[in-house]
């Protein structure tokens, strides 16, 4: 015969080594970075400790700009890494992106981003970035000729990528 207390530590081993978590999602920032936030945890301990660090990694990707990755917009604009003249200049347009869509052409220079002259690239990008379906003002300079214009953020998808063996 097995004593009370026996099966007591019997089923609070059970029930410690059974619980499990698995949290994983993922981030997107204003210059496109993507990053993950996961953990898993077993057990009585574990499971709590992994849904606290997974928390602590969201709140810490929206302290540094990071929105998830299904609620992040993008405007399709990648700008020359060093101001030319004191202008950020645009370096490339993404095909099908809200610029493309919008004329918006390698070497026009953004002059304001949501009435705003930014400080520089990474305000710029911090300025243009934010919720898909959301609109955001710019303001270019296209041809010696400026232009208004708004552009609506579309969603943020991820290339599938797949190998041959």
């Amino acid at each position: 015969m097995i004593s009370s207390a026996v099966r007591i530590l019997m089923i609070f081993c059970i029930v410690a080594m059974c619980g499990c978590v698995n949290n994983s999602a993922l981030f997107a920032g204003p210059r496109g970075k993507i990053i993950r936030c996961s953990s898993t945890g077993f057990g009585y301990i574990g499971a709590p400790l992994a849904s606290m660090s997974f928390s602590k990694c969201k709140e810490d990707a929206a302290t540094m700009g990071y929105l998830p990755l299904e609620d992040a917009g993008f405007v399709g604009i990648i700008l020359k890494e060093q101001q030319v003249n004191g202008e950020n200049i645009i370096a490339r347009v993404i095909d099908g992106s809200p610029s493309y869509k919008s004329d918006i052409m390698p070497g026009d220079a953004i002059l304001t981003v949501k009435g705003q002259k930014p400080a520089g690239i990474d305000d710029l990008y911090n300025l243009m970035f934010g919720k898909k379906n959301e609109p955001v003002d710019i303001s270019i300079m296209h041809e010696g000729q400026e232009r208004n214009i708004t552009l609506v953020r579309a969603p943020r998808e991820i290339q599938k990528v797949s190998s041959k063996d």
